[in-house]
């Protein structure tokens, strides 16, 4: 019950601000619902009283012009409050959507390494978008219906007042087993959410433009047809179990119920046999239990309703509390930085066995490039996730001109690096938008970007050229994925942050694009520190310091003509890498 009251004035206060308007207008239309059914059952049981008496037309029209109008404001007014339901529900969706993504944005960068992350966000979507109406809209019901309850009970108290107790009763087995009921449902639901996302993601697969391609030529529409259809079977057989069970208890309950009823209505009949009621009480008795059944019957739904919705809108509410209990202190971009070290840092990614990285020790200084090589695994991805602050070192610090970051906002070193990711985001939005999402960025500055970038060439082919659409879905322009690969760097270059961060920035891009990003990433290095990270050892030889890693540790680190010289781990990947293009000994003598 507590439960319940807590969602019911939580979404008051949530539509409150979303669409106050609608929400008076609701009510005020439910509780003119209700006075006309209550209007209704006079008129009408006043004519049936007089027909008894054989009158003359004229002297019942009142009583049937009075039960006409009721009915005729009680249809209006339950469409129009349709209506604006619908209309209070959109405004309610969008407001919960984006407490939703403001909520997800304020969660560490590590949350996404967790599988419940992803289903206590899906549960608080599905909470947010569907059962904060549904908590409001339930509580009206039962309001509209406890009105018509009381005005039903206040015409029956004055003319059969024994029926009022024994038809309540109707309520009570309802109420149980829809408490149950819901219960269990919400219990199901949450079992189902990692069934429910997989089929999500399968879902936008197929409806991924660039998976169609391997689905197309490798013939993946059945099997992950197949795969799909398994889990939904799966989820049906749950669904399907759970409710036979509910049904079974629902009218084992509306069987009770209907007895009860029935008990009420004999109540009325005797009374009327014995002569205690005239025709006319007994008309209005007979119509005032079946109204008070009918009421309390949807008492009883919308009851169960707000309940199951109160459930289901606790998950939403716990996402938001869980966010905003974070700190999340005021974020200032770091102008400059010199030097960047990493002192004896380590980092263990949740539920693994095994560190990723391993007693890191490294300065990464402005004027130089620092490229970072290594197989795959090494660690790469997670000294960048360290550096630009997604992560914290579980030992060890990371010093910005020798001061700990530990004591800094992490949302203060992501600010103040600049990161091309090799998974960067293709934002199918207009390019200026791509490029500048946050749209704080003068035009200027977006042209000196996309120069930088090398993309300024094809931006002026488009005929409106930065405020081009792009994406096929939009009726945009689709790019390459190496102009796609250049519009992210852009955008990384765009931000003009304090260190810059390119990661496998040539592995989309031709030979001629490589070899300006290494200039680049020369000219950039000039003021501020600039990390490079390549299995490309063509560009990363340019590089001031190479850094080696293996199995999250530091195995060597030089210039290149030094890590040549060692012999090492270094040397035999770049040999191995050079010996593709060389020609062998059989092969120059053939030509």
């Amino acid at each position: 019950m507590r439960a319940t009251v807590t969602a019911l004035t939580s979404s008051l206060r949530l539509m409150w601000r979303a669409c106050r308007s609608l929400l008076l207008a609701v009510v005020t239309l439910d509780v003119l619902s209700s006075v006309a059914q209550a209007i209704t059952l006079v008129a009408a049981g006043w004519v049936l009283g007089r027909l008894a008496e054989s009158p003359s037309f004229g002297e019942v029209l009142p009583g049937v012009l009075g039960a006409s109008a009721g009915i005729a404001i009680n249809l209006a007014a339950t469409a129009i409050r349709n209506d604006l339901s619908e209309l209070a529900s959109d405004r309610t969706r969008a407001e919960t959507s984006a407490a939703v993504l403001r909520a997800a944005g304020r969660m560490p960068y590590r949350a996404f390494d967790d599988p419940t992350f992803y289903d206590g966000l899906r549960r608080a979507h599905e909470g947010g978008s569907q059962h904060v109406w549904r908590v409001v809209s339930s509580s009206f019901g039962l309001l509209r219906s406890t009105i018509e309850l009381a005005t039903t009970m206040a015409v029956l108290l004055v003319v059969v007042p024994l029926v009022i107790p024994v038809a309540l009763t109707a309520y009570l087995p309802l109420a149980v087993v829809s408490a149950r009921n819901n219960r269990m449902l919400h219990r199901l639901s949450w079992g189902l959410t990692a069934d429910d996302r997989r089929l999500a993601y399968l879902d936008q697969i197929f409806a991924d433009r660039a998976m169609a391609k391997e689905i197309r030529t490798l013939g993946l529409q059945t099997p992950l047809g197949r795969r799909h259809q398994e889990i939904w079977s799966r989820r049906m057989d749950a669904v399907y179990g759970l409710a036979r069970t509910r049904a079974t208890r629902s009218v084992a309950a509306q069987l009770l119920s209907a007895c009860v009823v029935g008990a009420a209505l004999g109540i009325v009949v005797a009374l009327t046999t014995s002569g205690t009621l005239s025709l006319a009480a007994a008309s209005v008795g007979v119509l005032g239990v079946r109204q008070l059944a009918n009421a309390t019957g949807r008492a009883g739904r919308e009851s169960a309703a707000l309940h199951r919705s109160a459930l289901f809108l606790d998950d939403y509410e716990k996402f938001i509390a869980n966010a905003a209990a974070i700190e999340v202190d005021a974020a200032h971009a770091i102008p400059e930085v010199s030097s960047i070290t990493f002192d004896s840092v380590s980092f263990r990614y949740p539920g693994s066995d095994r560190d990723a990285l391993r007693n890191i020790s490294l300065t990464i200084e402005r004027g130089q490039v620092t490229a970072v090589v290594g197989g795959n695994g090494a660690g790469k991805s997670t000294l960048i996730g360290l550096l630009c602050g997604l992560y914290r070192p579980a030992q060890g610090a990371i010093l910005w001109d020798g001061h700990d970051t530990a004591a800094w906002p992490e949302t203060s070193i992501q600010r103040s690096s600049s990161v091309l990711f090799q998974d960067f985001g293709r934002l199918e939005f207009t390019i200026a938008d791509s490029i500048a999402p946050a749209g704080t960025v003068d035009r200027a500055t977006l042209e000196r970007a996309a120069s930088r970038a090398g993309v300024d060439d094809h931006i002026n082919t488009l005929e409106d050229g930065f405020d081009h659409q792009l994406g096929r879905q939009f009726d945009g322009a689709e790019l390459s994925g190496g102009q796609w690969q250049r519009l992210a760097l852009a955008r990384s270059l765009a931000a003009e942050a304090a260190l810059l961060v390119l990661d496998e920035p040539g592995a989309a891009m031709d030979v001629e694009g490589e070899r300006r990003l290494v200039e680049l990433a020369r000219q950039e290095a000039r003021r501020r520190p600039v990390v490079f990270v390549s299995h490309r050892f063509g560009s990363v030889r340019e590089a001031d310091t190479i850094v080696v890693l293996e199995e999250g540790t530091i195995i060597e680190v030089g210039d290149h003509d030094t890590l040549m010289s060692l012999d090492g781990r270094y040397a035999k990947l770049f040999q191995l890498q050079a010996s593709a293009f060389q020609d062998k000994p059989d092969q120059a003598s053939r030509a």
